[in-house]
């Protein structure tokens, strides 16, 4: 990994390069699973190209999320004072740091390669951390103390800085909320968020024109009623919750599971079903004849025809979204009864896949 991002970052003089990777876990069985975290697909960030910190200023996406992924130039660093901030137990740093970076660059670099890979199924890792909120509530005010003691005004660069903390202060609680209930000291740091958006409202550097799709909403909630954003982002969770666990009793209620598509979304599915330990997904089918004959976790993948006579009354997951309509008129054409037949509208987002304490399969009691 380190010597093709090295090489690539001489070639091209860059401040840093980056790979993707692959997100995996490991089944109590010992069946390990991976998927690929693709940045073009989940970020603002492009393959191949030179980026810089008018790129980032003017994304309405965050182009960069995880710094572990890559290497950095030290006299880059060096020449801004870029550094991580020193804080117990060492979570959550790579957010301040990541934004110095980008305040920064002049020539960032983004392989269309998978060179890490990412564990997930460690319970001690930050990640699940129940102080999530608390971390990112030090990162930001340590990101803002260094942005006024090095005296920029840029306005660009406080809107870049207003919308990323906006994010950052909303998408991470409702997530904890969706598996735990946060850490003491949670609504205080809250309640600082709170304060910090306001201000940046007040004086216009947050708007709805930059901020992502969605978001508007949740943080103009979130400045204007607390008490009700609490009732929001709970309800925003629970909804997700819900809807991932009828999706599961549905499907573990089903003698033999065939995913219909091999491919990303399929793959997804796969890995949502198996980590909640649904054990009767029996093949993939796929209509790509070079994919016959391939295995994906433990399933193999199959022509539709082969497994239409092999399984005449299993229950069938269209995984591939783009053919959902031909592929479910394919299955009917073979005589598969609707009521077998269903399209996967659940998570494809590689780290909500695998979050370990999303647990809440159908005989879970969490």
């Amino acid at each position: 990994m380190y010597e093709e991002l090295y090489k690539t970052a001489i070639l091209y003089n860059a401040d840093f390069v980056k790979s993707d990777f692959d997100v995996f876990t490991t089944l109590d069985e010992g069946e390990r699973i991976y998927l690929r975290y693709s940045s073009d697909k989940y970020t603002s960030a492009r393959y191949n190209c030179i980026f810089s910190s008018e790129d980032y200023r003017s994304a309405v996406n965050s182009i960069d999320v995880y710094i572990w992924s890559g290497i950095y130039k030290k006299v880059f660093l060096e020449e801004h004072q870029i550094y991580f901030q020193e804080t117990p137990g060492a979570a959550f740093q790579d957010c301040g740091f990541r934004y110095q970076v980008a305040l920064y660059v002049k020539r960032g670099f983004f392989l269309n390669k998978s060179l890490y890979r990412y564990r997930r199924d460690n319970a001690g890792s930050s990640a699940y951390n129940k102080q999530c909120v608390l971390f990112n509530l030090s990162e930001c005010k340590n990101l803002l103390k260094i942005v006024k003691k090095k005296r920029i005004t840029d306005s660009s660069v406080w809107e870049f800085l207003a919308r990323e903390i906006a994010v950052i202060a909303h998408r991470p609680y409702v997530e904890l909320l969706e598996w735990n209930e946060p850490a003491e000291g949670t609504r205080e740091a809250l309640e600082e968020f709170h304060s910090i958006l306001k201000k940046f409202m007040n004086l216009h550097l947050l708007r709805q024109d930059n901020l992502p799709s969605g978001m508007w909403m949740p943080i103009r909630i979130f400045v204007d009623n607390q008490e009700f954003y609490e009732c929001y982002s709970r309800l925003e969770a629970e909804i997700m919750v819900n809807s991932i666990k009828i999706f599961l009793k549905k499907i573990s209620s089903k003698n033999q599971v065939i995913l219909f598509g091999s491919g990303f979304v399929g793959q997804c599915a796969y890995c949502l079903l198996r980590i909640n330990k649904i054990n009767n997904i029996v093949s993939f089918a796929d209509n790509d004849r070079s994919k016959w004959g391939q295995v994906y976790g433990k399933c193999s993948i199959e022509s539709p025809e082969k497994l239409v006579k092999e399984y005449p009354d299993a229950y069938y997951l269209i995984t591939n979204r783009n053919y959902s309509k031909e592929i479910h008129e394919q299955l009917l054409g073979y005589g598969i009864a609707e009521g077998n037949i269903e399209t996967y509208d659940q998570t494809t987002f590689p780290i909500a896949c695998t979050n370990i304490f999303m647990k809440i399969g159908a005989g879970s009691e969490e």
